[in-house]
Parts: structure tokens; C-alpha cells; sequence
């Protein structure tokens, strides 16, 4: 028996969110007014967590946390939230992971970021044994803590496959040069991958979503879900192909999380069984949900409020 459904391995941060009145003025004047500056839960293993275990899986989070005390607020507020934080590694001589989320009045966000001991996180023994327990493990994300995706990410992937977990991972922009070795040696680990737009084209070259999916999986991916943002999204998944739109008629605030929340919610719906089509529905209904809300995560309270979004909001059909 499975002692979690689903572990999120990879980054956990405090997020600094600061929203309103966001633009290249701020560096031109002394002081700027803006609309809220607020302390929350980051990092998209973290954020993925909390939604996890928001829709009622049993959730573990695999990551670090510096000696600091950002580290014991967040460890606090985790398990508040209901998920398991024993596997959190303590870096006794390095920093919390932060980041500056800066939050423009249209809901667009951009991340000044500090790795903190994440540059150096590798998931210990005790982790690599407890990979075993899950039902899915999710990577969240690769190419923002280098020896994670070098030396860790792999040594999960190959574990949980080796047990018959299913795989799942989300990637960030790569900053380091690294993709190409680190997507050669991981891909063929990993049963779904969840790039957004911007982030498969960069590691592919390729311009149309059909065409970045067909590449990555050639190169070893199991199935290829494309984040396309306020476009929806592009799955290929065992032959079902198609874009699925997003769901337009709502007041957007903040998008930052929209993307590891999407990815929760998908896998969600691939532990119930969920059609290919059904996962996409309900991983952009609870996307949507926290776009109305300031803040990474946290803003998901139930299936049951996914459930009735899709309810109230026309169902969205898949586009081939």
C-alpha cells in the first residue's frame, strides 16, 4: 500500500509578493507606493503540495530549507497545511530559498530569485527510499537548482520507476546551459511532461506546439501536456492530441502558482483515472480559480470548488 499518492519534489522558497504599480519607473524615483507587499509560501514544489493535499491526496514534500527563519515558518505553515515536511533536508550553513514575485496590475509576474541551499540540494537516502511509497512523484521543476537536476532528479525518476510510480515533472526556463544533458538522461524517466509555451520551445527549436511534444517525446518523454497560459493548453497523451482553450470569462490577479497549481490538479486527475481530456478540463478550472486570487498557492479549497467552477463554466472542448 502507498503511504503518500503523490511526493513533489524540488523547490520550496518564501515568497515576497508585491502587486500594483510594477514597471521600470521604480528605478527612476526613491520610493514607489504599491498595493500590497505580502509574505506566502513558494517554490513549485511547494505550491504543487499544498494543492495536492487541498484536493485530498496524501502529500509529501521533498526539498530543503536553509537554518534561518524563513525555515521554520515555512515548515510550520506546511504542515499546517496538511503535508508531510520529514523530508525537508536542513542546510545548517546556507539560506532559505527566497524570491521577489512582482505582481503588474494585469496579473502578468516576474521572479528575482536567491537558490539559497537549493543550489545544492540532493535528495538524501532516506528520501531515495521513501520514493518507493508514492503513488506519483512530481518534479517541481527542473533547471533552477543545479545539482538537484544533475545529481538528484535523475536518482528519483529512476527509483520511481523501478517501483511502478508514476512520474511527472515541470521544468523553468533553463538559465544554465544545462538542458540538453540533464533532458537526455531524465526523459526517459518521465511519464508526463508539463512545459509551458515558452519553456518547450527553448528546449525543442520548435515554434508549434504539436511539434514540441512529437520532439520531446522522441527523445524519451512518455506523454507531452504544453502550458499554453491564457491559451489553454496542448496534450499528447497515449494518441489524444489536441489543444484544450482556457477558460476566459474571469477577473485575473496574480498568475504566479497558476502553472504548479495546473500541474497538481493534472495529476489529480491522472491518479482518479481521469480521460486525458477530463485531467486538462479540471487542471485549468483550479488554474483559473488561482488566478483570482493574489498569491502562489493556497487558494484551492476542495475538489468540490474545482468541480463547481466546471459547473458553472462552459466545458472546454478539445481542438485537434
Amino acid at each position: 500500500m502507498s503511504e503518500f499518492e503523490m511526493i513533489c519534489a524540488g523547490i520550496t522558497c518564501l515568497d515576497i509578493v508585491v502587486t500594483g504599480n510594477i514597471g521600470p519607473h521604480v528605478f527612476q524615483v526613491d520610493s514607489t507606493p504599491v498595493d500590497t507587499i505580502s509574505l506566502g509560501i513558494g517554490g513549485d514544489a511547494a505550491n504543487q503540495a499544498i494543492t495536492a493535499s487541498s484536493l485530498g491526496l496524501s502529500a509529501a514534500l521533498f526539498s530543503c530549507v536553509g537554518n534561518d527563519w524563513k525555515a521554520e515558518n515555512l515548515s510550520g505553515l506546511l504542515s499546517e497545511k496538511g503535508i508531510c515536511t520529514e523530508y525537508l533536508q536542513r542546510y545548517e550553513h546556507d539560506t532559505t530559498m527566497s524570491s521577489l514575485v512582482l505582481v503588474g496590475r494585469e496579473g502578468q509576474r516576474n521572479f528575482l530569485f536567491d537558490r539559497g541551499c537549493g543550489k545544492n540540494y540532493v535528495p538524501n537516502a532516506y528520501s531515495l527510499e521513501a520514493v518507493k511509497k508514492a503513488r506519483l512523484l512530481s518534479i517541481g521543476s527542473l533547471f533552477v537548482m543545479p545539482e538537484f537536476d544533475r545529481h538528484g532528479a535523475g536518482s528519483l525518476l529512476a527509483e520511481a520507476k523501478r517501483h511502478g510510480v508514476i512520474t511527472v515533472a515541470d521544468m523553468t526556463c533553463d538559465t544554465e546551459g544545462a538542458a540538453d544533458e540533464v533532458l537526455d538522461v531524465l526523459l526517459p524517466h518521465i511519464d508526463y511532461l508539463m512545459p509551458s509555451l515558452e519553456e518547450a520551445s527553448a528546449v525543442t527549436g520548435a515554434g508549434d506546439p504539436a511539434e514540441m511534444c512529437r520532439k520531446l517525446r522522441d527523445r524519451g518523454a512518455g506523454n507531452v501536456v504544453i502550458k499554453l497560459g491564457s491559451q489553454g493548453c496542448y496534450i499528447d497523451i497515449d494518441g489524444v492530441r489536441g489543444q484544450i482553450p482556457a477558460f476566459t470569462d474571469i477577473k485575473v490577479l496574480d498568475t504566479t502558482g497558476c502553472g504548479d497549481t495546473f500541474v497538481a490538479a493534472f495529476s489529480y486527475g491522472i491518479l482518479k483515472g481521469y480521460p486525458p481530456e477530463e485531467c486538462a478540463a479540471f487542471a485549468q478550472a483550479a488554474a483559473a480559480i488561482n488566478a483570482t486570487h493574489i498569491g502562489a498557492c493556497g487558494h484551492i479549497p476542495s475538489v468540490e470548488a474545482v468541480c463547481s467552477f466546471l459547473l458553472d463554466h462552459p466545458t472546454q472542448k478539445i481542438v485537434s
